[in-house]
């Protein structure tokens, strides 16, 4: 619980996102990276606001962490 409410930002990693659309009969479109982030197995940060787009694994970030200082200070920035 503390984790939480204590962090700033997630990163997310989908296994499956919702209404993604995935076209298996071009596998030249998939190597040369034309997808959608987050579809390929990477992190990435979201807004603890936002709601998820499907299956995923979650990654609490708080200011002590790199990611969560930089998150803070861009958000920061736009007050």
């Amino acid at each position: 619980k503390s984790l939480a409410k204590s962090a700033i930002v997630a990163a997310v990693k989908y296994s499956e996102r919702l209404g993604e659309v995935v076209d298996v009969a071009d596998p030249e479109e998939e190597e040369e990276g034309d997808h959608h982030h987050g579809s390929s197995g990477e992190y990435i940060l979201w807004d603890m606001s936002r709601p998820l787009e499907g299956s995923c694994e979650l990654l609490f970030k708080k200011y002590d962490d790199p990611e969560g200082q930089e998150v803070f200070k861009h958000s920061s920035a736009h007050i």
